[in-house]
Order: C-alpha cells, then sequence, then structure tokens
C-alpha cells in the first residue's frame, strides 16, 4: 500500500510569515539602537574635545605675560580645527588682571543654548560643558 505524505511546503507556509514579521519588528529596532549608540560615541569625542581645549586655554592664559583673549583664541582654534563652532567661553575671575602668580584661574567651556538637536541630547537633558582649573604662574 502506498501512503501520500504532504508536501513539507505547507507546513512551512505559517512559519515563513512570522519570520518577516519578526524581521519587520526587529531590524528598525537594531538600526535605532546602533545609531543612538553612535550619536552618544559623538557626544563623549564632543566632551573630550572640549576639555582639551578648555585645558590648553587654561594652560597658555596661566603663563606670565599672556593675557585673557590669548587663551580664548587659542580654544576657539583648537575647537574650530575639530569642527565644533557653537561654544561659550568664559574664563573666572572676571578681574583677570588682578590675577597673582599661585592664584587659581578656572576656563569654562560649554555648548550654546540649543546648539544641537541629536536624540543623544534629549536623554542627556543637560548640555555638554567642562570646566578647567589652573594655577597661574
Amino acid at each position: 500500500m502506498f501512503v501520500r505524505r504532504r508536501p513539507v511546503r505547507r507546513r512551512m507556509a505559517p512559519r515563513r510569515g512570522a519570520a518577516i514579521i519578526e524581521l519587520a519588528v526587529c531590524v528598525p529596532l537594531i538600526v535605532s539602537v546602533s545609531l543612538l549608540a553612535v550619536d552618544f560615541s559623538n557626544k563623549m569625542h564632543d566632551q573630550e574635545t572640549l576639555q582639551i581645549a578648555a585645558y590648553e586655554a587654561a594652560r597658555v592664559i596661566s603663563r606670565p605675560g599672556y593675557s585673557r583673549q590669548k587663551g580664548i583664541d587659542r580654544a576657539t582654534k583648537l575647537l574650530s580645527d575639530r569642527g565644533i563652532t557653537n561654544v561659550n567661553i568664559d574664563i573666572l575671575p572676571a578681574d583677570f588682571a588682578a590675577l597673582k602668580p599661585g592664584d587659581t584661574l578656572e576656563v569654562v567651556i560649554s555648548f550654546k543654548e540649543g546648539a544641537s538637536k541629536s536624540p543623544a541630547d534629549l536623554l542627556l537633558k543637560a548640555p555638554l560643558g567642562v570646566r578647567a582649573k589652573y594655577i597661574r604662574q
């Protein structure tokens, strides 16, 4: 006696549809998580760049004979070389000329309000900014 079996394709048809649905749900999720990771790494790079510029500005203006504007110019050049342009640079204390050797000065660099609108900014909820303290020589 001859027994006829069903073709394998018929049993696989509902499963094939489930795989397509899983792919349609998972791929956008994986892509968005990957893009968010790239955005966060860019934010970390920007934070490091701000920190380097703040330390460089503080180092320059802590030397005798250097003005506040020279430090701001040095930080601005370093940041613009790395593609960062919309920042606030502040040097504390405001009366820079009154600093004596051994006094502490501080350079504060932060992004201007509304400078970036990336998804990482929405999650961080605080603008990037750094402070660098240095002792006047």
